[in-house]
């Protein structure tokens, strides 16, 4: 099945290549990489995770191994298209998500978070532009809660090197209000990424339907003027 899946997208090529979509073209791209598999929901999780081709295409190899179904030998065969786009002067375009913009990934994060039946926390790493340069997925398959490795998260920090982050998790609960252990990790994380000079733009909390923001609720001022005062020299 998977073999005439493929033959069809190669005659879209054949015949009129401008007509695939983005999604399409990566799925056709990974075909390479992954030859003996279904790529149609990898190319999905791709341009979610990147925002666009030009996103994909300018991750580092680590970022890209952090995405479902993505291995080594994908990572580094994407990072080889980027290089080779890039010495033939076909620069990737930056990618469009402004993940900031709680508007722009509302829609976004309740869908992504249908797919959990545990708590999880997504971390979205942002350049200057406050575009997604990175995301990580942190998890314990607790119903009820969610622990982060500080350390890891230190070093995924100095990896991705970000000006800004956001971070979001899901309740299962129906209650998107954040709960004292949600304030409390959002003030440790808060700290870490302001040692780093980087700055939090968000904890975004999503129950079903439903949207908390740190920001929008005015917590996070109130996180981020306590740990300035903190780290403020004597």
């Amino acid at each position: 099945m998977h073999e005439r899946h493929r033959d069809r997208l190669r005659d879209k090529v054949l015949t009129n290549v401008d007509t695939l979509n983005d999604h399409e073209l990566l799925e056709l791209i990974l075909f390479s990489a992954k030859p003996r598999v279904n790529t149609n929901n990898t190319a999905h999780l791709l341009l979610e995770t990147f925002g666009s081709l030009g996103g994909v295409f300018s991750a580092s190899a680590t970022s890209l191994e952090k995405v479902e179904g993505v291995g080594k030998a994908t990572a580094a065969f994407l990072v080889t298209m980027g290089a080779v786009m890039k010495r033939c002067n076909c620069q990737p375009d930056t990618p469009p998500l402004k993940i900031f913009s709680l508007e722009t990934i509302r829609t976004s994060l309740i869908e992504t978070f249908k797919k959990y039946d545990s708590e999880v926390l997504l971390i979205y790493y942002l350049n200057k532009n406050q575009q997604v340069i990175g995301k990580s997925l942190v998890g314990d398959h607790l119903s009820d809660s969610v622990n982060v490795d500080l350390q890891a998260f230190c070093k995924d920090v100095v990896y991705n090197n970000p000006s800004f982050v956001v971070i979001a998790h899901n309740h299962l609960s129906g209650d998107s209000r954040p709960s004292k252990n949600d304030i409390a990790t959002t003030e440790k994380l808060c700290y870490i990424l302001a040692v780093n000079n980087v700055k939090l733009l968000d904890h975004v909390i999503v129950s079903g339907n439903k949207i908390f923001s740190f920001f929008h609720e005015h917590i996070l001022q109130g996180i981020t003027e306590k740990i300035e005062r903190a780290l403020k020299p004597c």
